[in-house]
Formats: structure tokens, sequence, C-alpha cells
């Protein structure tokens, strides 16, 4: 749904595409109609995130939905959740500390939020 890439980042001039086919098996995928979260392996305990949302997604269904998906993780096995987002979207970097998530890097990049020069943070979550 376009309402979850509109906060994506992009590189040259392109949003990254989210193509579910390319992950491995291993990935786990907790998506409602009103979008979710991906959680792709690393390695024993550490996962990559990706998240997204619609609009009617957004606020408390978006903040009740990862504190579940989060609590899952968790009794899985996950000790640290990893994923990037871009500096100057201020609405998911709240989100995302709102839910436990600490700003811990940046990474320079060709990287572009609504039409501006952004770097990536790198966020860190950890049980």
């Amino acid at each position: 749904h376009r309402d979850i890439t509109k906060g994506s980042w992009t590189t040259d001039g392109k949003i990254n595409e989210l193509d579910m086919n390319q992950f491995s098996d291993d990935t786990v995928w907790m998506v409602t109609n009103k979008g979710g979260w991906c959680f792709i392996p690393v390695r024993k305990g550490v996962y990559e995130c990706h998240f997204g949302y619609t609009r009617q997604g957004l606020r408390r269904f978006a903040f009740n939905h990862t504190r579940q998906c989060f609590d899952i993780m968790q009794k899985r096995g996950a000790k640290t959740l990893v994923g990037m987002v871009a500096s100057g979207n201020t609405l998911a970097k709240r989100f995302l500390e709102k839910i436990g998530c600490k700003s811990v890097d940046r990474k320079d990049g060709p990287f572009k939020f609504a039409g501006n020069k952004t770097d990536l943070e790198i966020y860190l979550w950890q049980s």
C-alpha cells in the first residue's frame, strides 16, 4: 500500500520496494491489512527489522501491534532488533523511541526523505 512506503527514504530517486519473495523462509512477517513488521534473522538472537503502517494503522494501532510483535519476537529468542530510518522522518523516530528503541548511529549515503538529503539513523531495541 502506498501509505506504507510514503514514509520511506529513497536511493537514486527510487523508493526501496519490498519484495517478500526475496527473503529466506526464516524471515518472520507480522503484517495486517493496516501494516506491520518484518524481522530478518541476522544471527542467533539478532534481527534486522522493517516496518510500515497505513494511515488507518497509525497511532494506537501501530503502537499496540508493535508491542505484540516485539513480545512475540522476544519469546522466539530475539535479544536485539535493529533497523534504519531516515533522520528527517521525525514521526517514525518518535514512534521508535516511544516503543523503547534507541538511536545508536548514523549512516551517510545518497538518501533522500521528503525530497531532502538525509542520513539514516540506526535504531536498536534490546530485551
